[in-house]
């Protein structure tokens, strides 16, 4: 699947729980793929519930669950390890 997107040069890939449904070896291996696009440049917006998968990424943003009775707000955290490309 990911040659297949690869194929049209994207700008971003968005990757929706890429990892969710794969062993663990693998799904370092998928996890590796995207660091390797990435240090060519590639933006990737990845979606994952995994904090394994999660710590391969630059930059974080986490949304939770507002408890029901409040009013909608979005909350969100950026962690400090932003990687930065000139």
């Amino acid at each position: 699947m990911i040659a297949r997107v690869l194929v049209n040069k994207p700008a971003i890939l968005l990757a929706d729980e890429p990892t969710g449904n794969l062993d663990s070896r693998t799904s370092v291996e998928i996890m590796q793929i995207f660091q390797e696009l990435n240090d060519q440049r590639l933006t990737i917006v990845l979606v994952t519930h995994e904090p394994d998968a999660a710590q391969f990424a630059g930059s974080h943003i986490r949304f939770r669950a507002v408890p029901q009775g409040l009013k909608p707000r979005v909350y969100f955290a950026l962690s400090a390890r932003l990687k930065l490309v000139p």
